[in-house]
């Protein structure tokens, strides 16, 4: 069900219309299996990289899409302000197609 869950919504015209080309874009799609790989391989993992490389808001994603992580699995990104860390939420969900 996560599979087909993650293939309709990528190829859902919302998200292919207003997100796709943007994350596709980011530096941190360059580096998912990378990413995800350290995350299921290690208990803690540190990720860096320059500001808008979607550090925040495609590493949850990376996490919740794979197909051994994302089921069942609960992501907490924190944020210096409160208004960040609700923007980032939102956008995430944005993204996913989904409510906050």
């Amino acid at each position: 069900r996560h599979a087909e869950d993650l293939r309709r919504r990528l190829a859902h015209p919302s998200y292919v219309g207003n997100f796709r080309d943007v994350r596709t874009g980011l530096p941190a799609h360059g580096s998912t299996e990378e990413v995800v790989g350290a995350i299921r391989d290690h208990p803690v993992t540190l990720v860096a990289g320059e500001t808008g490389c979607g550090k925040s808001t495609q590493v949850p994603q990376f996490v919740l899409d794979d197909p051994v992580m994302g089921p069942g699995c609960s992501v907490v990104v924190t944020q210096p302000r409160r208004i960040s860390a609700m923007s980032l939420g939102e956008r995430g969900a944005a993204e996913r197609l989904e409510g906050v």
